[in-house]
């Protein structure tokens, strides 16, 4: 690679470590306590869930009392068509732990992974592709109908303790998503309204006067001079609703 793509990689890089959206990555990783001698040994096997440029999700099924907030690990991703895999240095910024095993958030440190930047970003560009086609391989399985009808969104502020309520209208609707469009106000800003957010759509059914409420996740949006549009995938919602949305998608037809 020569010096001038090296620095359009590095500066790609730093737009997307500003951005760090999630992407869906399904492999089994081995970690370890990692130290400041550069001494670490791989004693933990996990499967990870999700990763982004800044860092990954990794679940275990025993659980580890020594992994703590803070601490320093090392992680082991496998690459597709490599045996070596990429290692990365990182710090446990949240844990959960229960009878199952345990769930680790784990942000990469930049200083320690100096020099592994661009063969990172060039690896999270193969995973952000086959996300991609993931999802419209699932957008094409099923129809969009256009459905006008106000529709609220739910979405947890930056502290992640209160949730943010927005008032928006649907374009269309399917089994797997929907397309909102929420108005531009002046003296108010959308800062959660980024790619991967999970958020809770609550859609009225008038016929039982009731709400439909649904999980989701943002998969994109665009900004208009007026107005965002939003595109939702439904995620993990039970079988009752969804058979309430099916009901509510053939009655809009």
């Amino acid at each position: 690679m020569c010096g001038a793509e090296a620095k359009n990689v590095m500066c790609n890089y730093d737009k997307e470590r500003r951005r760090h959206p999630r992407y869906p990555f399904s492999a089994d990783v081995l970690f370890g306590l990692h130290d400041d001698s550069k001494k670490s040994l791989i004693q933990y096997h996990g499967h990870c869930e999700n990763i982004s440029l800044t860092g990954i999700h990794i679940k275990t099924s025993q659980v580890y009392r020594e992994i703590k907030e803070k601490i320093k690990l090392q992680v082991k991703i496998p690459v597709y068509g490599t045996k070596q895999g990429l290692d990365l240095i990182g710090q446990v910024t949240w844990c959960s732990q229960d009878e199952k095993g345990s769930i680790v958030g784990i942000q990469f440190l930049s200083k320690e992974n100096k020099g592994k930047e661009v063969f990172l970003f060039q690896f999270m560009e193969d995973v952000k592709k086959k996300a991609n086609n993931t999802q419209n391989k699932e957008r094409r399985k099923y129809s969009r109908n256009t459905v006008s009808t106000g529709v609220e969104l739910r979405l947890q502020d930056d502290s992640e303790k209160h949730l943010i309520g927005y008032s928006g209208c649907t374009k269309d609707i399917s089994f797997g998503g929907i397309c909102v469009r929420i108005p531009k106000h002046k003296d108010v800003g959308y800062p959660r309204i980024k790619e991967n957010t999970r958020l809770q759509v609550k859609i009225p059914v008038l016929d039982i006067q009731k709400y439909l409420e649904l999980d989701g996740q943002i998969i994109w949006y665009s900004q208009k001079e007026k107005d965002y549009n939003i595109g939702i995938q439904f995620i993990s919602n039970d079988e009752k609703m969804k058979a309430c949305l099916s009901r509510f998608i053939e009655n809009n037809k």
